[in-house]
């Protein structure tokens, strides 16, 4: 019986994260968006690091890694990787991970791992303490679907988007990967 139940519960979080995707509209693979191999290299080992493993081929084939270059600090520049995969994603969401690089220095850092993260993500026109605010979909079991806004405090944004208190039904931002994004780079990197 427990076997059945696992089953069930591992068909129905994929069929919601197949959903949760499709509001990622028309975004190319990272491959085919002017992306070179050395720069998917690099991607691929920021993303390893901040997860703290390594990423077998397999899991980087099974996985469909959402990537969006914006402007969230006029110091660095800035990658937002949503991790869509069975094992960066639950029943509240997936991982998010905030990356960050100097203009000299290309490394990648990680600022924030996120997690129960739905798109969209909304980036806000509002900042704290130099990053900009941004908003994401959660949805509790006792409330209504709303997002909540993450401020940036000094070091890092909230890691869990579920507890944070400040909600909005309908923030008024750019959908990072929503088709009328104004990001600088959005692809999908397997």
């Amino acid at each position: 019986m427990k076997k059945a139940f696992v089953l069930i519960s591992i068909l129905v979080c994929n069929n919601a994260f197949a959903n949760d995707l499709s509001k990622a509209e028309n975004i190319p693979d990272c491959g085919k968006a002017g992306i070179s191999g050395t720069q998917i290299s690099s991607l691929k080992d920021g993303i390893s690091s901040a997860l703290l493993h390594s990423i077998s081929e397999d899991e980087w084939k099974n996985s469909n890694i959402l990537i969006s270059r914006v402007n969230m600090n006029i110091q660095e520049n800035t990658i937002i990787a949503y991790l869509d995969g069975t094992n960066y994603c639950g029943s509240g969401g997936c991982t998010t991970l905030i990356l960050s690089y100097g203009k000299e220095n290309n490394k990648l850092r990680l600022v924030s791992r996120l997690t129960v993260v739905k798109l969209p993500i909304i980036l806000l026109q509002s900042s704290s303490h130099g990053w900009r605010d941004m908003a994401v979909h959660v949805s509790a079991r006792d409330e209504k679907s709303s997002f909540a806004v993450l401020r940036f405090d000094g070091q890092k944004y909230p890691g869990n988007p579920s507890i944070v208190s400040e909600k909005t039904s309908l923030p008024n931002g750019n959908d990072i990967f929503g088709k009328d994004s104004s990001a600088g780079l959005n692809c999908v990197l397997h």
